[in-house]
């Protein structure tokens, strides 16, 4: 078992082995949420962790979108929210009365059964940008580094977890670098002036051909 404190004066009990977590409020006894992320764990109709959206609706017609950021980012049920942050996949199930932020539990950890080929494909094939920044966190997060502000979390990482954080502006860059890379690259400054060389353009020197190169 693993204690953070989280911002918004929240505490949160990490049970690794059961993809479980308990959250309370700071300082305080009263459980706020369970929330569970392992694919184990199931409602009476079979929907849980891992399951599909379609799969969801398809139980249960009365589920409730919830929104954030003008995007329904997951569903509730009752005391449950089902969270669907990538559009198509639920990805954990928190049984709360609503005392934990919708934030904070898109920031959770959530259940991921992708193989590392699958989390790299995912980033550069995402149909939007907002699915490839998703899968981009989700890729992080595996590898143990957060996605995070000052403020808030917006991915927690597997454990063991990196001291450092990308910003999220830092994720929105690397999906996009991603979702280019086919038709995008890098070439240093001197390789530009060989190549208009190469094109005929006459350069007398290195400096000349840097020069032109930034157009100064």
């Amino acid at each position: 078992m693993r204690k953070e404190t989280l911002p918004g004066s929240l505490t949160r009990l990490v049970f690794a082995a059961k993809t479980l977590d308990v959250y309370f409020a700071t300082g305080t006894d009263s459980g706020l949420a369970i929330v569970v992320r392992g694919a184990a764990y199931r409602t009476s109709k079979g929907i849980g962790p891992c399951s599909t959206v379609a799969a969801l609706k398809a139980a249960y017609a009365t589920v409730r979108p919830l929104s954030y950021a003008g995007r329904v980012l997951a569903y509730r049920l009752g005391s449950l929210v089902f969270v669907a942050d990538d559009g198509s996949r639920v990805g954990l199930v928190a049984l709360t009365a609503g005392g934990v932020p919708l934030l904070t539990l898109l920031g959770a950890q959530e259940c991921d059964a992708s193989t590392p080929a699958q989390l790299a494909a995912a980033t550069t094939t995402a149909p939007t940008l907002w699915q490839a920044v998703e899968a981009t966190r989700v890729a992080l997060a595996r590898g143990g580094v957060a996605t995070r502000d000052l403020q808030a979390v917006y991915q927690d990482a597997s454990a063991p977890q990196a001291s450092s954080f990308d910003w999220p502006t830092e994720v929105v860059t690397l999906a996009q670098e991603e979702r280019d890379r086919e038709g995008g690259g890098r070439i240093t400054l001197t390789r530009l002036a060989d190549m208009l060389a190469e094109f005929g353009f006459e350069l007398r020197d290195r400096h000349a051909r840097l020069s032109a190169a930034v157009g100064s």
